[in-house]
């Protein structure tokens, strides 16, 4: 199952496909983009990051259990084993940054 995401866009998982186990995110890049940075944030029920290991970019290619992990692909996929998230941990912030002034695009994912 593909999904396709525009900036700002939220989905809930569970309610799209109940049961689903693990999901793998990537971006697509349209043209020659060389300056991106790519990162997945893990926030808690504050909406904030508990745990520097919860911020996932190319020098901290997992989370402290490994449910997150990026790979050094480029552009980066993110895969996220939902089953073994911590429980504490209910969004996930697919992010790009493209260009010297780092203008964002996000995608949100709920993980409740």
């Amino acid at each position: 199952m593909s999904i396709n995401l525009i900036k700002g866009q939220k989905i809930d998982l569970y309610k799209m496909k109940p049961g689903v186990r693990s999901i793998s995110m990537g971006i697509t890049l349209c043209g020659p983009i060389n300056n991106f940075f790519v990162t997945a944030i893990l926030t808690g029920s504050s909406g904030k990051v508990e745990d520097t290991k919860n911020f996932i970019f190319y020098d901290n290619l997992s989370n402290h259990d490994g449910s997150v992990l990026m790979t050094k692909d480029t552009p980066p996929q993110v895969n996220v084993h939902l089953d073994r998230v911590p429980l504490g941990l209910t969004e996930l912030i697919h992010m790009l940054k493209i260009g010297r002034k780092m203008n964002s695009k996000k995608t949100r994912c709920h993980l409740e």
